[in-house]
């Protein structure tokens, strides 16, 4: 199966940019779980060629995970054109943001909280093992065992202490509440996307462990919110670099600035930003 592609799309900085974290580079192919289907995809210039799981009939499913139909002209012509947001655009040139699962991106950033993206991928793995349903990839990816991520009711009836198994710590009480939350109705996350940007952070902070970075991770990964703006350690330490003469800044301020000089699309430059710093290997103290 080949999926056309923006000229533009780099399918590594994509998958390695911090976004998410099912997928593993086999030969020249990354493998990822995504919801209940298994999809190995290597780039061909402006190509996505894509074995799939059996469960998947047509390249629709591909196209609108690798959301193909986007153009990235506007954003990028959208970007402020300073000496870092350049030298961003050519260091993590190609990024796009994927259409992935809200659950599975929730959770996945209540998990990543205090946890490197190694961590992270091992938890996340481990869960599914223990609570995901196994994945029929057919004789064309004859790989190990995958499985997709628990739904919310799975989660809703596990106990914390059996979620802890999976390595993911105090997380576990976050989780669970979290998905209790969802499965009561507390939280309609159907309306997220329709909510002004405040707004929807402000109800997802009311989710247990979820503070004002893994909620705008959570906007940004989960319902395409191209306002939402992550500011965690490495972005403030960019920032306040790049922006402010290496002082330390608040975050209010910080993300106050964002949405002033960054624009509509601030969660796009992020990512650029954020890729760059950690392909320079910029290391925070």
């Amino acid at each position: 199966m080949y999926t056309y592609i923006d000229p533009k799309f780099n399918l590594k900085n994509t998958l390695l940019c911090g976004q998410c974290f099912r997928w593993r580079l086999h030969s020249d192919t990354y493998y990822g779980v995504v919801e209940s289907h298994l999809l190995g995809v290597r780039q061909n210039n402006t190509q996505l060629h894509v074995t799939v799981s059996p469960s998947v009939s047509n390249d629709q499913f591909v196209r609108d995970y690798f959301n193909c139909a986007f153009s990235s002209d506007e954003i990028l012509k959208s970007f402020p054109i300073d000496v870092y947001v350049k030298q961003a655009m050519v260091a993590s040139e190609g990024i796009r943001i994927l259409k992935q699962d809200l659950w599975e991106t929730i959770a996945s950033f209540i998990i990543s909280i205090n946890k490197n993206i190694p961590a992270i991928i091992t938890i996340i793995e481990n869960l599914s093992m223990q609570y995901g349903k196994k994945i029929d990839v057919g004789t064309s990816l004859d790989l190990k065992d995958h499985y997709s991520f628990p739904d919310i009711a799975t989660i809703a009836r596990t106990t914390p202490s059996a979620l802890r198994e999976s390595g993911m710590g105090f997380r576990a009480e976050y989780l669970s509440k979290t998905s209790q939350m969802i499965e009561d109705g507390v939280i309609d996350l159907s309306n997220l996307k329709k909510m002004g940007i405040d707004e929807a952070l402000s109800v997802l902070q009311t989710l247990p462990g979820v503070g004002p970075k893994v909620a705008n991770c959570i906007l940004l990964y989960g319902c395409n919110r191209y306002d939402a703006f992550p500011i965690d350690v490495w972005m403030k330490r960019i920032l306040e670099e790049c922006y402010f003469k290496g002082n330390k800044v608040p975050l209010k301020k910080l993300g106050q600035f964002a949405k002033k000089y960054f624009g509509p699309y601030r969660g796009y430059v992020q990512q650029y930003l954020y890729y760059w710093a950690r392909s320079q290997g910029k290391k925070n103290k």
